[in-house]
């Protein structure tokens, strides 16, 4: 089957109060969707439908629940090929750890990368991008020396098209360059989650690299943060919002210092010790929901 093709729309599947529900309720529709689904090909790369849906449930099962920023299963099935980016990055990321597609992983990554660091495609600019970017940062191809990892890259990049579309502001319904935006519950979630999405991979990319992160905690993270007890995010993802705020404030703290002429702090050891103790607490406050 020629992949250029448009597959059918997939039927409309049940909505389901949470994640969990959805995926459970996956097998009713999984004959269903393998009949629209079509085969993929990303040079020399070729999937049948029911490879596809192989791959997507496994990263679902595997690899969704640990950085939880997509979709519910079934959400992302009916739009599998929205952006080619996101799907051959969903692809890529399954086959390193899978038995059965193990062999893709070596073929896959030079075409993943190609399409990450096309600026000029026509999808770049979409939010599915930024979303594979920071699965990109999160789960990364290996590289022989730090300097060769794009993670830094591919951050920033996600980070610079989050605020274009305003992810920084999910209060205030507008785009960047088509103006107003009509009100949408799951679309908010959804962006609500790449935000801190990009500000959990920030942080991360910060402390590996010793560099102030480019997302500091603004109204839209400390509402998130503030609200986790009636928060719809997932609760991994609101873990390591509160990891990345604690550690944010001790990079500030330790290497922002504006009494000093370098920038770094004359007295670091308590502030160590301030921090490691405010951890501390924290993981003792949420060990039960880990």
């Amino acid at each position: 089957m020629d992949a250029s093709k448009t597959a059918d729309p997939i039927p409309s599947l049940p909505e389901f109060s949470t994640e969990v529900a959805e995926t459970n309720e996956w097998e009713n529709w999984e004959e269903t969707a393998l009949l629209h689904m079509t085969s993929q090909t990303l040079e020399r790369v070729t999937l049948q439908a029911h490879e596809l849906i192989s791959l997507i449930k496994e990263f679902y099962a595997n690899f969704h629940p640990l950085f939880p920023i997509l979709p519910s299963l079934p959400d992302f099935i009916k739009a599998y090929d929205a952006n080619t980016l996101l799907l051959w990055t969903i692809i890529a990321i399954t086959s390193k750890e899978s038995p059965e597609y193990s062999h893709l992983c070596v073929t896959l990554i030079d075409p993943v990368r190609s399409l990450a660091g096309d600026l000029y495609h026509t999808q770049s600019r979409n939010f599915e991008t930024i979303q594979a970017l920071l699965l990109l940062c999160i789960w990364p191809f290996p590289f022989q020396q730090t300097v060769h990892d794009p993670s830094p890259m591919y951050c920033s990049l996600a980070t610079q098209l989050s605020y274009q579309l305003g992810l920084h502001r999910p209060n205030l319904h507008m785009h960047w360059e088509y103006g107003a935006t009509a009100p949408n519950a799951r679309v908010d979630l959804q962006r609500r989650k790449a935000w801190v999405g990009c500000f959990v991979v920030n942080h991360i990319i910060s402390t590996r690299l010793g560099t102030p992160s480019a997302v500091q905690p603004g109204r839209a993270i400390l509402s998130e943060i503030a609200g986790s007890s009636t928060s719809e995010l997932p609760a991994p993802l609101l873990h390591y919002a509160h990891i990345a705020y604690i550690g944010v404030k001790a990079l500030e703290a330790l290497g922002d210092d504006a009494s000093s002429a370098t920038g770094e702090t004359k007295y670091p050891i308590p502030l160590v010790t301030t921090f490691d103790q405010k951890l501390t607490t924290m993981r003792e406050s949420l060990s039960s929901k880990w």
